[in-house]
């Protein structure tokens, strides 16, 4: 027997550590990451109603957009080691205009903003 099971939610993905930045080989773990986990929610569900979902163009993996009055915006923001400081210090700087964009293409309409990454500031979590 058979069981179907349709999902009315979008998933939306992000890049995090242990599928790129933690992996034996980086480079083909994000090629992977791109060829599977990218644009996830379009993959398998069609285009919300409700709103419309935004992609940066310098970093597709990042994603944006408003829905009753809640922006959320998701980044690519992994811990991890820092192997490149100026790819880090790159996607920061990306991150952070995307989400200055998103606030303010929005500004007036917004009540909360919800920002997604993956990241653990240093002490904020036990590790023992």
């Amino acid at each position: 027997m058979h069981f179907v099971v349709t999902i009315f939610l979008s998933v939306y993905t992000l890049p995090g550590d242990n599928e790129w930045k933690r992996c034996p080989n980086p480079d083909q773990a994000w090629g992977y990451w791109e060829k599977y986990l990218s644009n996830l929610n379009t993959k398998f569900w069609g285009a919300p109603k409700q709103y419309t979902v935004q992609r940066q163009s310098s970093r597709n993996e990042n994603f944006a957009f408003m829905n009753q009055g809640i922006q959320y915006v998701g980044v690519n923001m992994v811990a991890g080691p820092i192997d490149n400081r100026m790819e880090w210090a790159d996607r920061h700087a990306d991150n952070l205009a995307w989400i200055e964009q998103n606030v303010n293409d929005n500004f007036n309409n917004i009540h909360a903003i919800i920002i997604f990454g993956e990241f653990q500031l240093e002490g904020s979590c036990r590790t023992d």
